[in-house]
């Protein structure tokens, strides 16, 4: 059931990379953010939580999270909207795999299942002023 959840994310993986030799350097800051962000969500998407556990879960999370706060710290002005919803339902993903963690039921897995639904949604925003800006 976990896994098909995480299928939801992998149509996040599909949208262009980054590119382009004239982009300013900020930009290219934005736009390494956001390819790190798509393979993290590609490897979160993949992942085996029956047999890697909840633990490495919460590391793919926090790598994640990390994409989130390099996104902020090199393109917030340009896409602070889709960066603040990422930045939010990335942290309801994390909330909900704790819960997994503390108590694993069915329950439980709903809510990882959701979440992580919910990050696919604000990736996928986030990637089209991603698309915008660096290709």
């Amino acid at each position: 059931m976990l896994a098909a959840g995480f299928a939801v994310l992998a149509a996040t993986s599909l949208v262009a990379a980054c590119g382009g030799d004239d982009k300013t350097s900020a930009e290219k800051k934005f736009c390494d953010a956001g390819d790190a962000l798509r393979t993290d969500l590609t490897a979160l998407q993949e992942l085996d939580i029956t047999a890697q556990g909840t633990s490495a879960l919460r590391t793919n999370i926090d790598k994640i999270g990390d994409d989130v706060r390099a996104l902020v710290d090199s393109g917030e002005d340009v896409a602070a909207t889709e960066i603040s919803n990422l930045r939010a339902s990335v942290d309801a993903l994390s909330a909900a795999v704790q819960r997994l963690a503390d108590d694993p039921s069915v329950g439980s897995v709903g809510a990882v299942v959701a979440a992580a639904r919910n990050v696919s949604a604000t990736a996928q925003a986030l990637y089209t002023k991603l698309d915008t800006t660096c290709s």
